[in-house]
């Protein structure tokens, strides 16, 4: 099976990076695919440019040999819809099992996206429990399953509720303390993230 980790990553953070790794050994993933989406379609758009959170995913998983990083919805263009991403990665990687990650909180929201159900039906969902929001279904057909052999029995459909001990950190944060000034927030990024942000200055606040 091969997790799909997509999301902005503006910027990726030690949290992103320990979720990720929590997952794939609960899960017995092979791999981790890690997308950076182009255009946000349900959140604001990200500060930092294309090539630089791409830079910096690259960075933070660079010693990670279980994760890579895809570059289809870059390639793609416009707005980043998750259903055409799977179906482009059900394409390229044939007999392969899909599990999408997500927070707990977009998992609420995902009847508003496109073609929900047909994403039910390219891969797991995997439910990422987020300790300040209440796991709230969306208006869908689901079917629940609690154990990982499960999910390798299956090619798709399932949702796998995950919920796990991880730093509480947020790319949101990290933002937020740069523009105001504050350095010290990098030590939630990886080494060579932070040098990105410092040689670049990301963040910063803009007059």
């Amino acid at each position: 099976m091969i997790g799909i980790f997509g999301g902005t990553f503006d910027p990726p953070h030690l949290g992103h990076l320990a979720l990720a790794e929590s997952v794939r050994q609960t899960l017995r993933l092979g791999q981790i695919r890690w997308i950076p989406l182009y255009q946000a379609v349900h959140k604001t758009q990200p500060r930092a440019s294309t090539a630089q959170r791409l830079a910096m995913v690259q960075a933070t998983i660079a010693d990670q040999p279980a994760f890579c990083v895809d570059t289809c919805e870059i390639a793609r263009g416009g707005p980043s819809y998750m259903v055409e991403t799977l179906s482009e990665l059900q394409t390229r990687l044939p007999g392969q099992t899909l599990c999408l990650m997500i927070g707990s909180d977009t998992f609420a929201q995902l009847d508003r996206w496109k073609d929900p159900q047909q994403i039910l039906q390219l891969a797991h969902l995997i439910v990422v429990q987020r300790a300040d929001h209440t796991l709230t279904p969306p208006n869908l057909t689901l079917h629940d399953t609690d154990t990982a052999s499960t999910l390798h029995r299956c090619s798709s459909g399932l949702v796998y509720r995950y919920s796990a001990s991880l730093p509480a950190i947020s790319s949101t944060t990290i933002r937020s303390a740069l523009a105001q000034g504050d350095p010290t927030v990098t030590r939630h990024v990886a080494p060579a993230v932070r040098a990105l942000i410092r040689q670049q200055q990301l963040y910063q606040q803009t007059t």
